[in-house]
Formats: structure tokens, sequence, C-alpha cells
């Protein structure tokens, strides 16, 4: 009589594997991982600012630009959390504008 039956919300990728709502599957090494969605949009967008600043920093030749720059692309490959990314982000930039009024 074919497949055996699927619970509802389980994954068609994942024979009988539950899949929560705003998560993409992920496979690697034989393992699942749960990717955030919402996470990872909201990495490219501090990575874009990032983006802007370290082309900013390179033309203009201004080395705290540059640095943060750098800083806001490298960063939210390691922190996972939304709002931790988007505090450190905000310290990056306050930090960048102290910086700059300062003269440094």
């Amino acid at each position: 009589m074919g497949s055996p039956a699927r619970s509802l919300g389980s994954s068609p990728w994942i024979p009988g594997a539950w899949k929560p709502s705003g998560l993409a599957v992920a496979w690697h090494n034989g393992r699942f991982w749960g990717v955030n969605a919402t996470a990872l949009l909201c990495s490219v967008l501090v990575s874009s600012v990032g983006l802007g600043l370290f082309v900013y920093g390179k033309k203009q030749r201004r080395g705290l630009h540059l640095a943060a720059g750098i800083l806001l692309i490298v960063y939210p490959y390691f922190v996972s959390s939304i709002a931790l990314m988007f505090i450190i982000a905000a310290a990056v930039l306050g930090l960048l504008y102290l910086g700059k009024h300062l003269g440094i």
C-alpha cells in the first residue's frame, strides 16, 4: 500500500522529521541543522552595511571606517541571536561615530 502516513508538519525531504516554522532544512555531515531564516536575513543586512563602510573607507583612505566595515562583515557569522547582532552593530556604529567626532 505504498508509503507510510505522514503527520502534519513533517518534511517531505526527511520522512518522519518535524520542521518547525521559520526554519530551513540543512544537512551537514549527515546531521540536521536548523537554519533560522530571519537571522540569516539580518546577518545579510548587517554585512551589507559593513560592505558599504568597507568600500567607503577603502576609497577615502579612512582606517576607522575600513575597520568598522570589516568588523560588521565578519561578526554576524559568529552570532546567531538577532537581538545581540543588532546590539553589536549599534555599538560598532556608535564607536565609529564617536571616533569620527574625536578625530581618530
